[in-house]
């Protein structure tokens, strides 16, 4: 079908795989048998109970999706991977190290072999041949520089072994995958995963064109404007991608997608340094260029790292001795060339003996004057900006900015500011039509399938598609939400008096608030006290609720307000952005949100979802983890919905959390522990930081933004027969390419049993319960009147530990920047607070007037 808007590559979608659902069919068949007989029971985690039916189509078929993945055939299938540690001695990191693999693979008798072997440079080795002899010698390697030909005769070398880990056979993994037998295992499996993506992998490592940042994603150097956007301050974004091997039921699949990240261009320090400046000055005017490098911990002031500090070269534990006359000198951070000196003696062996005396001849020497006597040809000027230490605090290296240039294609790590940030978004964000064709017109070649390009696909007996794979989705439907009596007026507030009227007509009944307080910008700690003893002066009057005005959302002054709030005083804080305030569009909305956040910190209920939703639930009592109210009774069941749990720590949260969840039962249910009444517990793991994303095929399955409706779910074609998981879209994206969370079941004791007892009559079985539940829970979020990304415990929790982290931002500051807040308290008396230096337990004990309350939200 011609022009058809919903192809990929130009190519129509085809049907989905229908091997993979007859070998999916067969597992489900199987698995109701081993039920019916008792036998579904396992070590690992629950057999799927089969696959969900609700959401199908009148005829009862499927809506048929594309996925960002491609299959990837297995054409030798006697492959064996031979798996090995790599032991570096004496240890390297980083950079350093994977040049040191680099010359194992190139200089030395594995050389040879070089089409036989892939790496992740760093500790692992794969072979498709046993090394054999070659695993057994322990290798000398001389280090060299990408700059260098060879190794100087001073060259530091490194020994490395081989140990030999795991045999692989490719063969294991396709019985796996092809098994009809619900219950069969794969012990092997994460192993044979990690070394296909190191298969994968190895191919944007060894490119020059591309860039591999972590392990899994690739950016092509190409600077055309589809790949790249200008960020300013010597930094761009560029357009890579995602790429990792995926075992699925009947097939090996590899998941790619589109990924942004922002790298340094290759420009003069000075450069840097100056466009750097020149943002500081603009953000902040009136404010002189020392503070560009000596400066409060501001999210939006962001402070160089690397360069001379007051007390570089002190290390008493490795060099007891040091006399202070022989270290660095340098009068602040920031200093510049003539401003930064270190002792220097005149003759080599001298300066290779133990510093020990004056009589050595030795002196302090500004690095300006250095660089001036030594290098004639370097030409220093005698700016302001701040000498680079390139070593370490305790064997500082020091370079003036004139000699140094920033090699281009290296991620900034660092944060971005605003306006970054804004750019990066308008870059990044794309109509997931656009992102699937990019995948399959770039992204394919870019992570190494073409064997074109990668010609040890084809000669390690692999192929991979070139088309992206269908699936079969279903569409739920979405739950009826009752909202309180009252709502919010459609009115303008322009004054917090008349915003607490708003809040008491809305039924949230509040009194006139207190006189305002206004601190003008200053030094944090001077905020801070400020803010403590204003909160001091609330206590007794019983304040429980305090409105905080900020100039930005990226204020530095949220963690103090939420610190002093949560933790010291007992007061509901709630921060708004004095922007939003004043500007006309998008107001009522940002103040109807805001009224909501009220009324859940006070203790009130926003919606609830229509009951039947939740019958399976409600039969008995339950506590969903993250959302449970302070009841008498104890619970029947517990539902936990764990976050922050990647795929490989699965098993942890069985071996050590459950445990400990247990052990909190026996305490809080006694005697009725002992005597059998112990609550049910569900664990499902919420995965929201993967990369699956699904397509519409059709306009039928298709919002207005070309994404897949709300709704969504899909357990079938990209997940594996014998676990319990699926992906769950329950939202709508405003813009950009929808992204569905994915719902791992690790332990179940309460589905099975109550759909065995008392199945409600809306579900036809038991999964179909679960992906119920779940997408009924995602429009509980009290601060939203539509369904939220993930089920609200999850967000809730997140929404928690996201605080207790604003009450520890002083823990994320650099090095250099504690240094300067402790210089600075000596110097102005400010007070720093005592716990600033190491976190304690009570830095995150919530007050006793707020532990009951979502103060969070």
């Amino acid at each position: 079908m011609a022009g058809n808007p919903y192809s990929i590559g130009g190519k129509d979608p085809l049907e989905p795989d229908r091997n993979v659902r007859q070998v999916e069919d067969a597992m489900e068949k199987r698995t109701t048998a081993l039920q019916s007989n008792g036998a579904a029971n396992r070590n690992t985690f629950p057999l799927r109970p089969g696959y969900g039916k609700a959401g199908s189509r009148k005829d009862g078929s499927a809506v048929k999706l594309w996925a960002n993945y491609v299959d990837m055939n297995i054409n030798d299938k006697n492959l064996t991977l031979y798996r090995y540690a790599m032991v570096v001695e004496p240890s390297a990191a980083g950079k350093k190290l994977g040049r040191i693999v680099w010359l194992l693979l190139h200089a030395t008798k594995l050389s040879q072999h070089k089409g036989d072997i892939v790496s992740d440079f760093k500790a692992t080795l794969i072979s498709r041949k046993d090394l054999g002899e070659l695993a057994k010698y322990t290798y000398n390697v001389p280090y060299y520089s990408e700059l260098e030909d060879a190794p100087s005769q001073t060259a530091k070398s490194y020994n490395i072994r081989l140990d030999p880990q795991y045999i692989l056979p490719i063969s294991d993994l396709g019985r796996y995958m092809t098994s009809q037998d619900p219950a069969k295992t794969y012990p092997k499996k994460l192993e044979m995963t990690q070394s296909l993506n190191i298969f994968l992998n190895h191919y944007s490592k060894i490119t020059k064109s591309l860039i591999s940042v972590s392990s899994n994603r690739t950016f092509p150097l190409s600077t055309d404007t589809d790949n790249m956007r200008e960020l300013e301050i010597g930094i761009r974004a560029l357009k890579g991608f995602f790429a990792s091997a995926r075992i699925a039921t009947s097939r090996l699949l590899v998941n790619v997608n589109v990924s942004h990240s922002a790298f340094f261009k290759s420009i003069p320090l000075t450069e840097l340094l100056r466009l750097f400046k020149d943002r500081f000055l603009k953000d902040n005017p009136g404010k002189g260029d020392e503070m560009l490098f000596c400066t409060t911990p501001n999210e939006e002031i962001k402070t160089i790292r690397g360069l001379a500090t007051p007390g570089d070269g002190m290390d008493p534990d490795k060099d007891p001795g040091t006399s202070a006359q022989f270290l660095p000198k340098v009068e602040k951070l920031g200093a510049n060339s003539q401003r930064v000196s270190f002792w220097m003696v005149p003759k080599p062996d001298i300066a290779q003996s133990k510093r020990s005396s004056v009589e050595s001849g030795g002196r302090h020497i500004t690095v300006f004057e250095y660089f001036q006597t030594n290098y004639k040809n370097t030409s220093l000027d005698k700016s302001p900006l701040p000498v680079v230490n390139v070593g370490s605090q305790t064997r500082p290296v020091y370079l003036p900015p004139e000699v140094c240039q920033v090699i281009g294609g290296q991620r900034a790590s660092s944060k971005l500011d605003e306006e970054q940030r804004q750019k990066m978004t308008k870059f990044s964000i794309r109509l997931p039509k656009i992102n699937a064709e990019s995948i399959v017109n770039k992204g394919l070649e870019t992570v190494g399938l073409n064997p074109n390009c990668n010609p040890k696909i084809r000669d390690w007996g692999f192929s991979a598609s070139p088309r992206l794979i269908t699936v079969e989705g279903r569409q739920l439907s979405q739950p009826a939400i009752h909202y309180n009596q009252s709502s919010v007026q459609d009115e303008l507030f322009m004054v917090m008096k008349e915003f607490g009227r708003t809040l008491r007509e809305t039924g949230i009944l509040v009194p006139e608030p207190v006189d305002a307080a206004i601190f003008a910008p200053a030094h944090v700690n001077i905020i801070a006290a400020k803010v403590d003893q204003f909160f001091c002066s609330l206590d007794k009057p019983g304040v429980k609720l305090i409105f905080t005005i900020l100039a930005s959302s990226n204020s530095p002054y949220y963690n103090i307000v939420k610190r002093l709030g949560d933790v010291q005083h007992g007061i509901i804080t709630i921060c708004m952005d004095v922007r939003k305030l004043r500007a006309v569009k998008g107001r009522d909305q940002y103040l109807r949100n805001i009224s909501m956040k009220v009324n859940l910190k006070l203790g009130g209920n926003n919606h609830l979802v229509e009951p039947a939703r939740l019958a399976l639930l409600n039969q008995k009592k339950t506590m969903i983890v993250g959302c449970a109210k302070k009841n008498k009774a104890l619970p029947e069941n517990i539902l936990v919905y764990r976050d922050g749990v990647s795929e490989g720590q699965y098993k942890i949260v069985i071996d050590e959390e459950l445990p400990q969840l247990r052990q909190a039962c026996r305490k809080a249910y006694g005697e009725r522990y002992k005597e059998g009444h112990c609550p049910r517990i569900s664990i499902i793991i919420v995965g929201k930081r993967h990369h699956t994303r699904f397509y519409p095929t059709e306009a039928a399955n298709a919002d207005k933004n070309g994404n897949t409706k709300p709704g969504t779910v899909v357990d079938r074609g990209v997940t594996e027969g014998q676990n319990w998981d699926f992906f769950l879209q329950p939202h709508g994206a405003i813009i950009g390419t929808v992204r569905p969370a994915h719902y791992f079941v690790v332990l179940d004791e309460i589905f099975r049993s109550e759909y065995g007892q008392a199945r409600p009559v809306r579900y036809k079985n038991v999964q179909d319960a679960l992906e119920d539940v779940t997408q009924s829970l995602c429009y509980m979020f009290g601060r939203a009147t539509r369904a939220v990304s993930i089920c609200t415990p999850a967000y809730y929790a997140d929404l928690a530990c996201e605080r207790a982290r604003r009450y520890f931002d002083y823990l994320y500051l650099p090095a250099a920047m504690a240094a300067m807040l402790a210089r600075e308290e000596k110097s102005s008396g400010v007070k720093i607070p005592d716990k600033f230096p190491v976190a304690f337990g009570n830095d995150v004990r919530i007050h006793p007037k707020l532990a009951d309350s979502m103060f969070y939200i």
